[in-house]
């Protein structure tokens, strides 16, 4: 599929082309170009953080080597305090990067660091991963397609299905001191 684009090649001042006119008008050269509409490379870093769920997350890095609809996959993942789990990661087909803690962080501090761990241009999505999350079929294509359909999205999250095959409580407005008293009367 080709469309076409009309592409701000340059921009010269209107005027004098010495640069000596501080008020000098821009103008745009345009140009119709046809370019080809290839689909993003659907690169995605994700983020892991440990609390000794080693045996979760060998578990969940097995569930992701299945994975098909992802071009590649970058993880971080982050021990915020102390193991002794091997992850085989040589027999993965993305790579790992682990991040060990020597004094335990924070939520937002480890995914942090996860996310500056890889260059940007390497990460066209970035997720956040519970490690006792167990993934089934293709769980990131719709999310990417959501993504990528509406610009004006920067996060989406999947809807999450608890082991009685009903929808957890994963997703809901940010809270109201009536809203958190309902809760917690029940």
């Amino acid at each position: 599929m080709q469309r076409n684009f009309l592409v701000e090649d340059q921009i010269q001042p209107l005027g004098s082309f010495d640069g000596t006119s501080p008020s000098a008008a821009v103008r745009p050269i345009l140009r119709e170009v046809k370019l080809a509409i290839v689909p993003a490379p659907r690169n995605i870093h994700l983020s892991i953080v440990s609390h000794c769920h080693g045996w979760m997350i060998r578990e969940l890095l097995e569930d992701l080597s299945h994975v098909k609809s992802v071009d590649r996959f970058f993880i971080t993942l982050t021990e915020n305090v102390p193991e002794t789990t091997h992850y085989h990661l040589d027999k993965l087909p993305f790579p790992v990067r682990i991040i060990k803690n020597s004094t335990p962080k924070g939520f937002s501090s480890n995914h942090n660091a996860a996310f500056r761990s890889i260059p940007l241009e390497d990460q066209r999505y970035f997720i956040v991963l519970n490690p006792d999350v167990r993934l089934q079929g293709e769980p990131f294509l719709n999310l990417v397609k959501l993504l990528d359909s509406d610009p004006t999205l920067g996060v989406v999250g999947p809807a999450v299905i608890n082991p009685k095959g009903t929808l957890e409580d994963s997703a809901r407005p940010v809270p109201s001191v009536w809203s958190l008293f309902r809760e917690f009367r029940g």
